[in-house]
């Protein structure tokens, strides 16, 4: 197994967590390497790869993430089976993602109601809610908010480091890049269009007449864009990049 290790700073921190993980399943460190990383992060990004002796693998490659999250750093895991020569499509959610927020949460700042739409957001992100009970309780909360406050946020969104070179690798490699969010198309088009990305997949907003108001409405919901419109990637031969856990713990 080969396990890429990224650090947010220029040195690799501690991995007290990383290392007794694997003393715990007596997996051993074979050999380590230093990996590059683009000269443009180079002051603040570290990254390593190591070749490990460990049996079970398919079992232990998903639990590398967490652990890594302990120690501050994302932890990857590659199984003998995998080829990354045979990915050819890279599928993104964008909010707290690519960006450095939650969208529908910056609405409703704008909209004064901040703290109510964030409590519903934290309820669903933790599992109490399903997405489409949050979507439309938050939706519901933001029914007449200037469609003005659309463009305003959408032209000043935190991206998140390292998103532009992401891109430049994955399109050097020749993987088609696309944001598949629950989250809004006039948003996630700008994302896009920032990253260089091939191809969107999100809720379109319903603009109430004469581009004032907004009513709160969608035409797509997150089960329709996260089945029926994946059919629409392709085609792609060969393989998906593997989905990663969620870098935010938010249900501690």
């Amino acid at each position: 197994m080969y396990i890429t290790i990224l650090a947010n700073q220029s040195t690799m921190p501690p991995l007290k967590s990383l290392e007794a993980f694997l003393a715990s399943h007596r997996i051993q460190v074979l050999s380590k390497e230093v990996l590059p990383v683009p000269r443009t992060l180079a002051d603040r990004r570290y990254a390593e790869g190591w070749v490990l002796d460990a049996a079970d693998q398919d079992t232990l490659a998903l639990a590398f993430s967490a652990v890594g999250l302990d120690d501050g750093v994302d932890v990857n895991a590659q199984l003998p089976t995998d080829r990354p020569a045979d990915i050819k499509l890279a599928v993104f959610d964008m909010d707290s993602t690519l960006i450095e927020c939650e969208v529908i949460d910056e609405l409703a700042r704008r909209a004064g109601i901040g703290a109510a739409v964030s409590r519903i957001t934290e309820r669903a992100m933790c599992g109490e809610l399903d997405f489409n009970q949050s979507f439309t309780q938050r939706l519901s909360l933001l029914e007449g908010l200037d469609s003005a406050v659309i463009h305003d946020i959408a032209a000043d969104l935190p991206f998140s480091e390292g998103g532009k070179e992401l891109m430049l690798t994955l399109k050097a490699r020749g993987i088609k890049t696309v944001i598949l969010s629950g989250g809004f198309r006039v948003f996630a088009e700008r994302v896009a269009a920032e990253l260089g990305m091939d191809d969107v997949y999100a809720n379109t907003l319903d603009i109430e007449a004469g581009g004032t108001d907004w009513a709160g409405g969608c035409t797509h919901c997150e089960r329709r864009i996260q089945s029926d419109d994946t059919q629409d990637l392709g085609p792609h031969d060969g393989d998906w990049i593997k989905p990663n856990t969620c870098r935010r713990r938010r249900c501690e």
